[in-house]
């Protein structure tokens, strides 16, 4: 029993045979006998006492701990634990006086008042009824959820944005054959105008750049992998069917004539870490072979900003559960990687001829960033709906930042 102390989380939470441990050794506990030695240290008062109070802890301990993790922005502190197991511990105690004790007592000497019997098992029920039901409201976002962390709207978060199963493939197991022909339109005689190509942080931006490329007239194809950058010729231990996704799409360049390539991506997880990384030397690669397949634009996105938590859990417990009012923008949570990465990617392409394009300079141009979409109306939209992907509506500021760079121009 005392062997899954020294297991590790993530291996009790991922090997369904470390639960055997604590059971198999309560059962040769058992099977031991009174008489053995292990079993003789357990008849101690202290120990005892602990044992007629196990089961009313195992029953607090739980909502104790979740409730922690509930209004916790940051991981919970030893102390914190400590207090929440010592809380546990008094209430399994005032349960076990209070309610066990009394009932137990009454059920061997016989109920001699059945109106206290019905009134303390009614009792019972209504306290257990109001901790499940405050355990489903949270669950449900009533209590503590995200809308009521910030009143946002989230009209533009879901498919109607990454366009999931058709033009962005989120499920590991897809691959290319799994584009729909909506992603895909048929080129016009001079060839299609915009291609967007990238990971899910790239497919955010399909919407709002496909509204803004109909408004000029032009077509845009959008083809988008998970955990998938668009660079050529690259393993993805994550996402196995990556290289034969990105070598479809290079095809499908080849084959329609793409005017514009804009390759977007969440660039700090897609292994540049230094000047000298394989992944910049990989992704020159891709820009060569897009202009030599007589692409005429090709535009890097940069990174986007990152936040070390979901926005909407931080804006909760840092600001709404304290009853304050979040700010319009903030430098809080905001990971250093993203502009680290922004910075070496900006001064990689400088003078190049792909156009690098700093989305962090859009959005946090003194390296604070929006919480917020400002809005005209009573709604107010999170910049991110989670710790890094944009809402539709934070994607068309992107967009009219922008502008020409990758927008069509018709004369």
């Amino acid at each position: 029993m005392a062997a899954v102390l020294f297991l590790r989380d993530e291996v009790i939470e991922a090997k369904a045979w470390a639960l055997l441990l604590p059971t198999c050794g309560a059962t040769l506990l058992i099977w031991s006998g009174p008489a053995a030695v292990c079993n003789r240290a357990l008849t101690r008062p202290a120990l005892v006492q602990l044992g007629l109070v196990s089961y009313p802890l195992y029953l607090w301990h739980w909502p104790i701990l979740s409730f922690l993790r509930i209004t916790a922005l940051t991981s919970r502190t030893a102390t914190e634990v400590n207090l929440a197991v010592a809380a546990a511990c008094v209430l399994a105690t005032l349960t076990k006086l209070l309610i066990e004790d009394p009932i137990r007592t009454r059920l061997e000497l016989g109920f001699s008042r059945p109106w206290r019997a019905r009134s303390t098992v009614a009792g019972s029920v209504l306290c257990l009824g109001v901790v499940g039901a405050a355990g489903w409201a949270t669950q449900q976002g009533l209590v503590f959820g995200e809308k009521q962390a910030s009143g946002a709207s989230w009209s533009g978060h879901g498919a109607p944005v990454f366009r999931a199963g058709r033009c962005f493939l989120g499920d590991p197991s897809k691959t290319y054959r799994d584009f729909s022909a909506e992603c895909m339109p048929a080129p016009k005689a001079a060839g299609l105008d915009v291609l967007v190509w990238g990971d899910s942080y790239g497919a955010t931006f399909f919407s709002s750049l496909d509204s803004a490329v109909r408004a000029s007239g032009g077509t845009l194809a959008a083809l988008a992998s998970s955990r998938c950058p668009p660079v050529l010729d690259v393993e993805v231990p994550v996402r196995v069917n990556c290289r034969a996704t990105n070598e479809f799409v290079r095809q499908y360049i080849e084959q329609h004539h793409v005017t514009t390539v804009v390759l977007a991506a969440n660039w700090v997880f897609s292994y540049f870490q230094s000047a000298t990384s394989p992944s910049l030397t990989a992704i020159d690669h891709t820009v060569d072979t897009l202009f030599d397949l007589g692409v005429k634009n090709v535009v890097v996105a940069g990174q986007l900003p990152m936040w070390r938590y979901r926005l909407s859990v931080a804006l909760m417990k840092s600001y709404i559960m304290r009853g304050l009012a979040p700010p319009q923008d903030s430098n809080q949570w905001i990971l250093p990687d993203a502009f680290t990465t922004d910075a070496m990617l900006s001064q990689h392409f400088a003078g190049g001829r792909a156009k690098y394009v700093s989305l962090l300079d859009v959005a946090c141009p003194r390296r604070t960033c929006p919480l917020f979409v400002p809005s005209q109306n009573a709604d107010h939209v999170l910049w991110t709906f989670d710790n890094g992907h944009p809402t539709f509506e934070a994607t068309v500021r992107y967009v009219e930042q922008m502008g020409s760079i990758i927008v069509p121009r018709r004369d």
